[in-house]
């Protein structure tokens, strides 16, 4: 039997399911289909193998053409016999064993059920049996196979291995930096070259510190900052960098065009937008108050906040409800469906209508430790993720829901941009003058810690984005 041993070194937090058991790391169960995909679609995209492309194109070359490369590297493998059986299932033909030398399960904040970024345990459901982090040392994997051929391309391909772990996160919240393992330095099959051109370097004694700075970006980027205080006063407020850029693009920002729809006056004693901007607009002149979110209007209204991922509800506490997005129910003429007691209110598509509910977002952190308390936040966009928001949401139209009952129960449609692209975002926030956190920021929050975090983050990523992409 042919294999590969690699030993892997956890660098980040892996939320387990079953955390209380003994040697609790990786399961081969969710690494090796990631596995799989991923060699395969290399294997998809190899020219060593354009002959055995060809081959198999033969009378539908068109149709083959029109494969992504995973599906054409499915189709080689089998071709190959390097598919599991007769090739009806898209699983490699090795068996994986992962362990861990760890003896004790090491839980790595006193309370693991309050992570950053990390919700799965609300619910009486999820907290009678919550999934905790844990932490080992290191733990090895094995790839074993009869299969030559089939192990002897994964060697073959040096970095490989490296590639798939450097793009790929396990476990509970992996888009946001959890489970992060990455092959151990003094293993023979250690290499690191990363993709992308956007990191920063954080210092944490914990890793609550560690994920919150890392939260605290995220939705400096989404959906902005507004923190407050004990006592319900401003904290810290930070406008949206995806506000910034959609606002270039002359477009109005979704929860602007939300409250104009439902909460355009006060509603059950919270402020309405009307007041929120009366308050908001002193000691700012006309053209200061049209970079501020309350007040940019435009024609084009659209949902951009979800394309850093999508989820069919959104609590606004402020106002004691539950804002949802479901898909429009669609008539047989292609227009929207509607109640026909109440022709005010829309219609949405039910289970087998729906052809999406919710979509991660395609940011994607790959967190390293380095050394003591430090550690590197490499981001990315996630292809696979983007193609889906590509293919599934731009264009489409969402029934934006107040969540109310009865009398007060009111919807209205709202699209998606036809296209977005995440490169450009990133070009328009880190290159240029475009973006500068000291005009960014009002100066009554430059002294909370916040601002310090961000302007350290922004000031890493600006400097990085730039010095890599001018050499």
């Amino acid at each position: 039997m042919h294999k590969i041993e690699v030993t892997l070194k956890q660098h980040t937090p892996l939320i387990h399911f079953q955390h209380d058991q003994e040697g609790a790391t990786l399961r081969a169960t969710e690494v090796k289909p990631k596995l799989d995909r991923f060699i395969l679609t290399k294997l998809g995209e190899d020219t060593a193998y354009q002959s055995k492309r060809d081959e198999i194109a033969k009378g539908m070359e068109e149709k083959f053409n029109k494969l992504n490369s995973y599906e054409k590297g499915k189709l080689i493998a089998k071709d190959l016999g390097w598919l599991i059986g007769k090739g009806e299932q898209p699983a490699l033909d090795y068996k994986m064993k992962i362990t861990s030398d760890n003896k004790k399960i090491n839980c790595c904040e006193p309370d693991g059920l309050k992570l950053p970024m990390y919700f799965g345990n609300m619910g009486k459901e999820n907290r009678d049996h919550p999934k905790y982090p844990v932490m080992c040392k290191e733990c090895q994997m094995q790839l074993l196979s009869y299969n030559n051929e089939l192990i002897k391309y994964v060697k073959d391909n040096a970095s490989l291995l490296a590639e798939f772990f450097e793009r790929t996160n396990f476990g509970t919240r992996q888009s946001k930096g959890y489970g992060s393992f990455y092959i151990d330095e003094k293993d023979k099959n250690y290499y690191f070259e990363p993709k992308t051109n956007l990191y920063f370097d954080l210092n944490a004694s914990t890793y609550n510190k560690l994920f919150k700075d890392i939260n605290l970006f995220y939705n400096s980027l989404r959906a902005g900052l507004n923190i407050k205080s004990s006592n319900q006063r401003d904290k810290f407020y930070f406008k949206s960098l995806l506000f910034k850029y959609m606002k270039n693009k002359d477009i109005q920002w979704e929860k602007k065009t939300i409250k104009e729809e439902f909460f355009l006056n006060s509603y059950d004693g919270v402020k309405g937008l009307r007041e929120q901007q009366n308050e908001r607009k002193k000691g700012f002149s006309d053209k200061e108050k049209q970079d501020l979110p309350l007040f940019y209007s435009s024609e084009k209204k659209y949902i951009v906040k979800d394309l850093f991922g999508l989820s069919a509800t959104e609590s606004w506490k402020s106002y004691r409800t539950t804002i949802k997005k479901n898909q429009p129910k669609i008539n047989s003429n292609g227009s929207f469906a509607y109640d026909v007691d109440n022709p005010k209110i829309y219609m949405v598509a039910d289970e087998k209508e729906a052809t999406f509910t919710r979509i991660k977002s395609p940011l994607f952190f790959k967190i390293i430790h380095l050394d003591g308390n430090n550690y590197r936040v490499y981001i990315s966009i996630d292809k696979e993720i983007a193609e889906l928001i590509k293919k599934n949401i731009l264009g489409k139209w969402m029934i934006i829901d107040n969540g109310e009952m009865g009398q007060y129960h009111s919807n209205f449609p709202l699209q998606f941009p036809d296209s977005f692209d995440y490169e450009d975002f990133f070009k328009y926030i880190f290159s240029g003058d475009n973006f500068d956190i000291e005009k960014h920021v009002e100066e009554k929050f430059k002294k909370e810690d916040e601002f310090f975090i961000l302007k350290n983050i922004y000031s890493q990523l600006k400097d990085n984005y730039n010095k890599i992409t001018h050499e």
